[in-house]
């Protein structure tokens, strides 16, 4: 009876002495995190041309194919501010089918604003990098896109002079 107890008391210092070192380990890993917590570029979608729709959720988004999307970036520090950085690397990866969709930068090419046009139906990635000179590491945000093929459910006719978009 006399060893039982002991055992017992041996086992009760032991269980407390692993949870102080799970508390030390959490608390190693949160100073860790924070010394590496992850900058972001916020990809997100600005509007969509050809959808009357007021939010768009992601990921993934998806597309009929006479439509295009405007992604936009907000980069952001670990602190969640606002950073102006760059130059950034925009790239269409993971095509289904070639020609899915193409990027076409908008407006200043200062590399925050691109077009997705939607091509043939299929899934792709956009993926937009940022060669983070503060680490070894890049900044990667991805945006899985599908197209799929549109139904006509209107025809709108006009009268005069096109107008280009």
């Amino acid at each position: 009876m006399h060893d039982r107890r002991r055992e017992d008391k041996t086992l009760r210092e032991l269980a407390r002495e692993i949870k102080h070192l799970i508390q030390h380990v959490v608390e190693l890993e949160q100073v860790v995190k924070k010394q590496h917590s992850h900058k972001s570029l916020n990809l997100h979608v600005r509007a969509v041309k050809g959808r009357k729709m007021p939010r768009i959720t992601r990921p993934p988004m998806a597309l009929i194919d006479v439509e295009k999307a405007l992604l936009s970036l907000a980069p952001k520090d670990a602190d969640g501010q606002a950073v102006t950085v760059g130059p950034f690397k925009w790239t269409v990866t993971n095509e289904s089918t070639p020609g899915v969709l193409t990027l076409v930068p908008e407006g200043e090419v200062d590399g925050l604003t691109y077009w997705a046009v939607s091509g043939v139906p299929g899934t792709a990635t956009v993926e937009v990098t940022y060669d983070d000179p503060a680490t070894e590491d890049d900044i990667i945000e991805e945006m899985v896109i599908t197209v799929k093929t549109g139904n006509v459910s209107a025809l709108n006719l006009s009268a005069g002079t096109p107008v280009p978009e």
